[in-house]
This record gives C-alpha cells, structure tokens and sequence, in this order.
C-alpha cells in the first residue's frame, strides 16, 4: 500500500490508490458527517416508487432546507 501511495496519479486525480481505497475514503467521510449524499433524480426515482405504494412521507423530509 505505502508503494501505491508513493505512484503518479494518473492525470485529472489527486492521488494513486487500490481498489476500495476511494470507497474507503468515501464511507469515513460519509460517517463523520452522519449522512450519505444523493443525487436529486435519485431521489425523485426513490419518492415515485414510494408514492406507487402508498408511501406519502419520507425520512429524509425532516432535513430538507
């Protein structure tokens, strides 16, 4: 891993890493800060399913600004 960390990224990244190390990053992020990011059609697609069955409110209605 520490050899990894020593490469030349490849142009337009910041750093070199192993498969699962963006992921990894991602998650511990994603932890501290107590939540995970969507994107708006995703959740547009999620609140269409819901609401074909029956499902009127969502958890996340509580943290919308």
């Amino acid at each position: 891993m520490d050899s990894v960390a020593e490469m030349t990224p490849f142009p337009g990244y910041d750093e070199a890493a192993l498969p699962g190390g963006v992921e990894a990053t991602k998650e511990s992020r994603y932890r501290a800060e107590g939540r995970v990011p969507i994107s708006a059609e995703a959740v547009a697609s999620i609140e269409a399913a819901a609401a074909s069955v029956g499902v009127t409110r969502m958890p996340w209605e509580r943290y919308r600004l």
